[in-house]
């Protein structure tokens, strides 16, 4: 067979080499532009590409109407032009979204991967009508949709004009064009090997490249999915069930109060459920007395998440890019999460996040959220109270679903008249001595049998002390079915799926009828909450499920109901 492999490498230099020769065009058939599409120029080329904001597109925003533009195709050699939108207008640390691009071997205007790809529309071609005064009949144009609009609080849209140097060479762009194209990204690591091998070589090096990958085993993305898939989990949802346990091994425990989670909670939902609960769910502060000594219980809803030796403070004042103003002690009550961010303290990194605004930690301090239900025409502007009124058909479904509103919330977490930032940023997870520990549930992670190697940070250069995982289980004599964890205190902690019930079938349970937490003592006299994360279960082309799961009951709805435990949730 070597004949057939030195056949199958020229067949593909051929090939190769009648792609990469290829000469660019810009036509295109004829099409019709949107009526209200305004045209933009790319800025010149200059030695420092800045980005040049289109600021009669972007001040025109937060009326949630959808903007058409229209781009001219890039013939420029050696010049790349990128549309780009920023969202976040106050932040110092400034992000460009890609939202489109165009450049001399591809001059006609292409989506960009990312954030908005899926929203994003590009049509080209010749304009069929004259337009004036933006286009005439017979321009070859490209008209680029952009959804979703601009709100209140984003920045709004640039363009920006790159220029290959002329000391970068022809043949590393072509390898880096050739790597984009047959991966999921190439790293600057690949391009440079490649365009090593390419120097000697020339497009030899890609058809080898190409060569030596189909000889390799045939790898799956989904059976890589499933091995990062780990999100944090507080409901249980149809395609997987919330776990490990707190004693079983690979339990997680995380030493911040609060989620991305209970933000969400505090400050509603914006979606129809079939659930019991109710959202607006607030942070309170109790100032209480342990052995003499004050301190401060921090809890959410009903349950500690915290009990701080000194209370919390915040800003008096602040703006999107960050806090100002004096300190003032936060005083015993209830207030709405705004932001909270998932380490401990403000710390990510190398980077304090008061300095980067809105990803602090925030409040509302002399407001809340408070609406229960989506306004219909009440004058209150917080819906119209009675819940019989307040009950939807959930769809495709004969049972009532209440649709919650947090347009109200989101746009008062949007001003600082009453957003403030903690100082400290997101609490630290704490129980002090002398605290009345039959009042929680927790368990001694002390006792493992050596908690310095079993006890393991995850990502420590980002997170800091902030995530954990246990490495074993916490008792040699745990039972993983039926399940067998009990507390400190006695009480056996009930299986994970039935801890945070799902909103398809609710029975009282949700995310919005939030379980107590389960703490977690550490080496140092350190205090964790166990944090439930998404379990799903393998389904493989060695091992597959029968009708990918879909015949098996899901265990959480077992669990609750009383049915016999099961054995598995479907994955994904």
């Amino acid at each position: 067979m070597k004949w057939f492999g030195g056949f199958f490498l020229n067949a593909l230099i051929l090939i190769l080499l009648a792609v990469l020769t290829t000469t660019p065009t810009t036509d295109a058939a004829e099409v019709s532009f949107h009526p209200d599409a305004k045209r933009f120029i790319c800025p010149p080329v200059t030695t420092d590409p800045t980005p040049t904001r289109l600021d009669s597109l972007s001040l025109d925003k937060g009326n949630k109407v959808i903007k058409y533009i229209l781009l001219e195709p890039r013939t420029t050699s050696r010049t790349l032009c990128t549309l780009t939108r920023v969202n976040d207008e106050f932040n110092p640390n400034r992000v460009y979204i890609p939202i489109a691009r165009a450049y001399d071997d591809n001059p006609l205007w292409t989506k960009s991967a990312g954030k908005y790809v899926s929203t994003t529309e590009v049509i080209c071609g010749e304009a069929g009508l004259d337009g004036l005064p933006e286009y005439q009949a017979g321009e070859t144009l490209c008209q680029v949709k952009l959804d979703p609009p601009l709100d209140l609080t984003n920045d709004g849209y640039y363009l920006t004009t790159f220029q290959v140097g002329d000391n970068i060479k022809d043949e590393k762009a072509i390898v880096a064009t050739f790597l984009e194209k047959v991966t999921f990204g190439p790293t600057t690591e690949e391009i440079n090997k490649l365009h090593a091998q390419y120097t000697q070589q020339g497009p030899y090096a890609l058809a080898k490249w190409l060569k030596d990958n189909l000889a390799k085993p045939i790898t799956s993305h989904r059976a890589q999915f499933r091995k990062y898939l780990h999100p944090r989990a507080v409901e249980s949802y149809i395609y997987g069930i919330p776990g490990p346990r707190p004693c079983e091994r690979d339990a997680r425990f995380r030493r911040f109060a609060f989620t991305y989670m209970d933000v969400e909670i505090s400050r509603g939902s914006n979606s129809p459920a079939d659930h019991t609960g109710a959202p607006y769910t607030k942070m309170k502060i109790e100032t209480i007395q342990i052995e003499g000594v004050t301190h401060w219980a921090v809890k959410f809803g009903d349950h500690v998440r915290t009990v701080l030796s000194s209370p919390l403070e915040y800003f008096s004042g602040g703006s999107r890019s960050g806090p100002s103003g004096d300190l003032i002690t936060l005083l015993d009550g209830q207030y709405t999460l705004c932001n909270a961010e998932e380490v401990v303290g403000n710390q990510f990194g190398e980077t304090t996040l008061d300095q980067m605004g809105n990803y602090a930690f925030q409040i509302l301090v002399g407001a809340e959220c408070s609406s229960s239900y989506t306004n219909r025409g009440g004058e209150d502007l917080k819906g119209d109270g009675a819940i019989d009124t307040q009950q939807i058909k959930g769809s495709g479904s004969n049972q009532l679903a209440r649709s919650y509103d947090s347009a109200q919330c989101n746009s008062k977490c949007g001003s600082f008249d009453f957003a403030r930032y903690v100082k400290g940023g997101n609490p630290e997870v704490n129980i002090p001595s002398g605290f009345d520990l039959s009042t929680i549930s927790y368990l001694d992670l002390t006792k493992l049998p050596n908690p310095s190697t079993q006890l393991v940070k995850l990502n420590p250069e980002k997170f800091h002390e902030s995530s954990w995982r246990m490495t074993a289980n916490l008792d040699t004599s745990f039972v993983s079915n039926p399940p067998s964890c009990t507390d400190e205190n006695g009480d056996a902690i009930p299986d994970a799926a039935g801890l945070s019930y799902n909103d398809y079938f609710s029975s009282g349970r949700g995310k919005y009828n939030l379980d107590a937490p389960i703490f977690a003592k550490m080496p140092g006299n350190k205090w964790a909450l166990h944090d439930y994360r998404s379990k799903f279960q393998a389904n493989t082309l060695d091992n597959p499920l029968a009708d990918a799961g879909g015949s098996e009951l899901k265990r959480a709805r077992r669990a609750v109901n009383g049915e016999p435990y099961g054995d598995g949730t479907p994955n994904v």
